[in-house]
């Protein structure tokens, strides 16, 4: 039984990522969830991911189980899309969350997937709105995106702490980014 008004993490995507419908979806759990949290464990959907306080930033999402390279982590709910007009007046916080959908509008990224924090090592990359592993995922790891390649256009400097870390993330000289 499903939580009323809350679909599981797969269900009500226009775009479906590979593998999306032939796989159960991802349910994901929240330890310690931020405030105000509208999340809730949904019955029946196996916990495969969960959000917690992460050593790379903030919020990270975490394995509960194995994941095996090619196998769908995430299947990210598309359904918050805003016009370009729409998107000028969502809260400067929330701008980092917005996500090119088409040519004429973004995803407004939602919980789980909006708490894959970037790392340069990273094990996920974006595939048709879904983070897919890129290599074996262990229990207890945490879920990492490349957000150079994930198509959001972001520009930061890195942090991540990786032995191949470039620094310097969607810009061509650190002057472009702002702190």
């Amino acid at each position: 039984m499903e939580a009323e008004g809350i679909e599981p993490t797969h269900a009500g995507h226009d775009r479906a990522c590979p593998r999306a419908h032939s796989e159960k979806g991802t349910g994901y759990f929240l330890s310690r969830p931020p405030q105000s949290s509208p999340f809730v464990q949904l019955e029946g959907v196996p916990l495969d991911i969960e959000v917690r306080l992460s050593k790379t930033h903030g919020f990270g999402v975490f394995a509960l189980r194995d994941f095996k390279p090619g196998e769908v982590v995430i299947a990210w709910n598309t359904s918050v899309r805003l016009s370009h007009e729409q998107a000028e007046y969502v809260a400067d916080a929330e701008k980092v969350y917005l996500h090119p959908y088409d040519a004429h509008s973004y995803v407004l990224v939602q919980p789980p997937e909006r708490y894959v924090n970037h790392s340069c090592a990273h094990n996920t990359e974006v595939i048709d709105f879904c983070d897919i592993a890129v290599r074996q995922i262990s229990i207890g790891e945490e879920i990492l995106s490349n957000y150079e390649t994930d198509g959001a256009g972001l520009s930061f400097m890195c942090n991540c702490g990786s032995l191949h870390c470039r620094g310097a993330i969607g810009a061509k000289k650190t002057s472009e980014i702002s702190p």
